[in-house]
């Protein structure tokens, strides 16, 4: 399937609308007043149609009627409405209504949630009804199949997102409720829940545009940056909790159990220091940590040869025979 953004789309946004400023003439169409399209849209923000108008401009209404205001262009200007990889632009140049200057406003793809359009004899009409219950409806001469099949589907891809986007919230937050629980495996197992539903938004990103769109890919990146932190912090926060296990275990002379307890701090404390190995500062006290357990495996793995020479000791000193095969038991035992 192809993305929905197709970089080689015959109608792509050619670079004189986005530069063009200033009022146009008889054999010229006018642009903004104050500044071109492209300062309206974000750095990495693609413009994928523009459709425009010379006197129509663009009207806001409330859904269900009432609250109605046109937005009309000055003398020579036009109104534009500009749709892009991640929002709506409205443009109005030179507007009168509520004093001199542009008209912009810019609508989010995802709040977009019915895209339709009219067909009339002298001029087409864009009509969009977002998520707050505004309805923008956009006259032009131009066909509007193209642009409105884009908006509808690129706006559903936006939509599926945000709600994976939310999912990965959701999950991030059970998980860090449950490290606070201590039910560590629970929580890991919400961290993974996480990550795959941000790889599930890199996927709707790819349908969007081959190279993605950077608006998605930044909000994606930021859920991720959290989902990395609240796992590190799982991470150490189980190690930490095997290595108190470990140390009582090996109080009680359940020297297997120990060892089992310090390998899986260890693995904790290994993939923790994946995770950090480009913060210096970080890395250095996981490795400090790493060292430890390190440290503690060698001792434990002495000590049942050191408790068994105690015991052996014991019971060649020992006068009572009972008393010294005891000894000598627990000493083969250890």
């Amino acid at each position: 399937m192809a993305p929905i953004i197709n970089d080689h789309n015959p109608k792509a946004v050619d670079e004189s609308t986005l530069t063009g400023t200033g009022r146009g003439g008889m054999l010229s169409d006018g642009f903004l007043r104050d500044e071109p399209i492209e300062a309206h849209l974000e750095t990495d923000e693609r413009a994928v149609f523009a459709l425009s108008n010379a006197k129509s401009g663009v009207v806001r209404e409330r859904v269900g009627g009432g609250d109605q205001r046109r937005f009309r262009p000055g003398d020579g200007y036009r109104a534009f409405a500009v749709l892009t990889d991640s929002r709506l632009h409205f443009l109005v140049g030179d507007t009168r209504n509520g004093g001199d200057g542009d008209f912009a406003v810019a609508v989010e793809l995802a709040d977009v949630e019915v895209v339709d359009h009219d067909d009339g004899l002298l001029s087409n009409e864009l009509a969009v009804t977002t998520a707050a219950d505004a309805r923008w409806r956009f006259p032009c001469r131009t066909d509007l199949s193209d642009a409105v099949t884009y908006l509808d589907a690129a706006s559903m891809a936006w939509m599926e997102v945000e709600r994976q986007l939310d999912a990965a919230r959701d999950a991030v937050v059970a998980a860090s409720e449950a490290r606070e629980d201590r039910a560590y495996d629970e929580a890991i197992e919400r961290v993974r829940e996480a990550m795959a539903a941000t790889d599930a938004a890199r996927e709707v990103d790819r349908e969007l545009a081959a190279d993605g769109v950077a608006a998605v890919r930044a909000r994606i990146e930021r859920m991720e940056g959290r989902i990395a932190d609240v796992r590190d912090r799982i991470l150490e926060s189980r190690a930490t909790n095997r290595m108190d296990v470990a140390e009582t275990r090996w109080r009680d002379g359940a020297y297997a159990a120990a060892h089992d307890a310090f390998t899986a701090a260890h693995d904790d404390y290994v993939d923790l220091l994946s995770a950090v190995d480009g913060d210096f500062e970080e890395s250095r006290r996981i490795r400090e940590r790493l060292a430890r357990v390190e440290r503690s495996l060698t001792a434990l793995e002495r000590a049942p040869v050191e408790r068994a020479d105690d015991f052996r000791e014991r019971a060649q000193e020992a006068d009572d025979l009972a008393e010294r095969g005891d000894l000598f038991e627990r000493a083969l035992d250890s």
